[in-house]
């Protein structure tokens, strides 16, 4: 009586070794069987019509599939990562889909595409197939690849996750997905052919054996971080003919806008004015250990060095710091901010757990919401005193800071400013300040001294965000110019 399998209904049943699906089913929803992964077999009866994305995801034991011919939705991803996969099948009638050499083919538009395939597939050669579908060979762990060069286009991970050690891709070949090749860990090589436009987001990423790779001259869109991640990589170069990219010091510039683009472990910034950008995600997971960023530099953009392997940066360069250009890099010891720096983007340095100082320049005016957020090991923040606005949540759980010195512009101490800063011993707060919000001080256990500017008239004047503003914080006073108070309010002296 069974007609619907919903979504995630046995996901990660590891147990479940035999499927005998009933004759009036008519849907296998998303995710049902993922990651069941003693199932061997799977034949989906006559009459069913939907099987939801990934609903064999990951089922590492599965041997044979057999497609009904009443199925015509997309199954791209249905069986992802199913490297035991030998053979699949679809029944005659199917006017959508059909099966050879172990590959189901997808007729239903223009282009015909390969939709799903197993490590036993061989793709067809006879001109038929154009298009490499999403997830198609994705987990198949392939040894090795023969494309034809009848196929334009290898879509959206069409190939992660495979076991490739080289890969020489033909001529026609036209686009590369996105994450088409990524973590394809054991791929050394790889030859891209002059045919090729468009590589995507994320086309290699992860591919930890691969040591080079070079851009052809046709080549003129590259995703983000479509190189990243990739632990041994260490040269770029590019055809003299691209009429947008150019290599120089292991870097991928767009040379109009001056962007570096796509960077390395290897990688050395030119100091020669060729770049004034390093853009979005250039450098992000990658595992480069120190980088100078020279005085041509105007801005860095967002999340440029995010979750990399950095220890050291050395900032000649650059006005400005975009959100999460430094995210999560968790090596991060030693930084030297640019002198012309002017801001620094929300959560640029979150998460940076092994940094303990850091010099704000005397040229920077703003520092967004969450910039030092759980940096566990900061102690100590030097040279605020030209900063003019504060975001929120910018010293949020930085459980080692010590002291701070608010400078004399800024009005409002915002929202868990120093939330948790369980080490903190030591605030001096301008008479400026006008509003303290919410939770500001909260959990600031070891807090001794507020040290005022102003007198305690002015410090009952502040605007405080009632009693959060510094709720389970240790018994201080606020020092100030006319006397001291103790944290209830009274007056000491």
């Amino acid at each position: 009586s069974v007609t619907y399998i919903c979504q995630s209904a046995f996901e990660a049943c590891g147990n479940l070794a035999g499927l005998n699906l009933p004759a009036n089913l008519l849907e296998i929803q998303s995710m049902a069987f993922r990651s069941c992964s003693k199932i061997a077999e799977v034949v989906l009866p006559e009459g069913m019509s939907i099987l939801g994305s990934y609903a064999f995801y990951e089922c590492t034991g599965l041997v044979s599939v057999s497609l009904p011919a009443s199925l015509k939705c997309n199954i791209s991803g249905a069986f992802a990562y199913c490297p035991s996969l030998e053979r699949i099948t679809v029944a005659q009638g199917n006017t959508r889909y059909y099966s050879v050499n172990n590959c189901i083919i997808d007729s239903q538009y223009d282009t015909t595409y390969l939709a799903v395939g197993c490590i036993t597939s061989i793709i067809p050669n006879d001109g038929s197939i154009t298009a490499i579908a999403d997830y198609a060979f994705c987990g198949s762990q392939m040894t090795e690849l023969n494309l034809p060069s009848s196929v334009k286009w290898t879509y959206n991970y069409a190939f992660a996750g495979n076991n490739f050690t080289s890969l020489n891709l033909p001529e026609g070949l036209s686009e590369i997905g996105i994450g088409a090749f990524s973590d394809c860990n054991l791929l050394e090589s790889v030859s891209l052919p002059t045919s090729l436009r468009k590589i995507g987001i994320q086309a290699f990423f992860g591919c930890n054996s691969l040591t080079s790779i070079h851009i052809p001259q046709n080549a003129t869109n590259i995703g983000e971080q479509a190189f990243a991640s990739c632990e041994n990589l260490v040269q770029f170069t590019v055809d003299s003919k691209n009429p947008v990219y150019i290599s120089v010091g292991n870097c991928i510039i767009e040379e109009e806008n001056k962007s570096l683009t796509h960077g390395c472990k290897a990688s050395v910034i030119p100091d020669d004015g060729s770049v004034e950008i390093i853009a979005e995600a250039a450098f992000m997971n990658s595992y480069i250990t120190e980088i100078e960023i020279p005085a041509s530099v105007t801005e860095i953009s967002d999340f440029a060095f995010g979750d990399s392997k950095l220890k050291k940066v050395v900032m000649k360069g650059g006005t400005s710091l975009g959100q999460c250009a430094f995210v999560r890099c968790y090596d991060l010891t030693e930084v030297v901010l640019s002198p012309n720096l002017r801001e620094i983007g929300d959560s640029a340095f979150h998460s940076c757990i092994a940094l303990t100082t850091i010099t704000i320049p005397q040229s920077v005016t703003f520092i967004g919401n969450d910039a030092f957020r759980e940096c566990e090991l900061l102690e100590e923040v030097i040279g605020t005193s030209s900063v003019e606005a504060l975001g929120e949540r910018v010293f949020f759980m930085c459980v080692s800071l010590k002291t701070i010195v608010f400078p004399e512009e800024i009005t409002c101490i915002k929202s868990q400013t120093f939330y948790v800063c369980e080490s903190l011993e030591s605030v001096t707060i301008s008479k400026t300040v006008t509003v303290i919000d919410f939770q500001a001080l909260y959990g600031c256990t070891n807090l001794k001294e507020i040290n005022f500017t102003g007198t305690m008239a002015e410090w009952e004047a502040i605007q405080k965000d009632g009693e959060t503003w510094n709720w389970n914080t240790g018994d201080y006073v606020v020092k100030c110019t006319d006397g001291t108070l103790a944290n209830d309010g009274t007056v000491i002296n």
